[in-house]
């Protein structure tokens, strides 16, 4: 198993490049070698010699350590040596409580401004429901008053109609003081006209018991006046009777 493993010359004779070179990249970019202390030498994973290659290559094109850290630290996981006698348990406890701390640190936050935002988005909705309940309240109001704008008074009930079907249509973006004045106005019209309608009623009224009045007096006067009529034909049908009966000439004859 021991041979599965990479010396530092070893590692410098496969990429052809200077040992004094090869340990500096080790000792920069310690974190990202895999490496094992065996019997108390430092031995390297055979996948050591592709990561010292591509650091190498970025030194050589000019980039920054910082650079090349970022890159690494993108490309492979940091490796932990573990010397004799040290428990690999507590380093990766170490390594794990740090991680979470820093985890703390950012995902923390943004979770409070993700449930801030939720907070304010259901809020945002549950206003926006209640003012569509309002607006379609608002709509069959505008609704009802137009038909029976069709049907009676005309110019208030359209009045109204317009000024709440423009209440409705606008959802409180103006000022609704105009709107709500208008309607008031109508308001105002509508039952002025309806005062003047009760008015109009009574008179009717007086006038219907008048004309029934007027209308008996008239039948009874026709009554009346078939009953005479009827008296004069019988009185006169008993006259002719009677000249008859005077006369002795038969009826025929009468008018001879």
């Amino acid at each position: 198993m021991e041979n599965d493993f990479l010396t530092l010359p070893d590692i410098a004779d496969r990429l052809g490049i200077p040992e004094s070179s090869v340990r500096f990249y080790i000792e920069r970019f310690e974190a990202y070698i895999p490496s094992l202390e065996v019997d108390g030498e430092v031995v390297y994973r055979p996948e050591a010699v592709e990561i010292v290659r591509m650091i190498h290559s970025l030194f050589s094109s000019d980039q920054r350590p910082s650079e090349i850290e970022a890159r690494l630290a993108r490309l492979y996981p940091r490796t932990v040596r573990v010397d004799d006698g040290t428990e690999l348990v507590e380093v990766l406890r170490a390594e794990t409580t740090a991680l979470s701390q820093q985890l703390a640190g950012v995902v923390l936050p943004v979770l409070v401004r993700q449930t801030q935002a939720m907070e304010r988005l259901a809020d945002s909705v549950e206003k926006l429901s209640s003012r569509e309940e309002e607006l379609a309240a608002f709509k069959k109001t505008a609704d009802a008053l137009t038909k029976l704008a069709e049907k009676e008074e005309p110019r208030a009930l359209r009045s109204i109609a317009d000024a709440v079907t423009e209440l409705a249509r606008d959802g409180g973006a103006r000022p609704e003081s105009a709107v709500l004045e208008r309607t008031a106005s109508a308001l105002e019209t509508l039952v002025s006209r309806d005062n003047q309608i009760k008015t109009l009623e009574s008179q009717l009224e007086e006038l219907r018991k008048l004309h029934e009045a007027v209308d008996l007096k008239r039948r009874i006067m026709e009554a009346r006046r078939d009953r005479e009529q009827r008296e004069y034909y019988k009185q006169t049908e008993e006259r002719i009777k009677e000249l008859l009966s005077q006369n002795k000439k038969p009826w025929w004859k009468f008018w001879q």
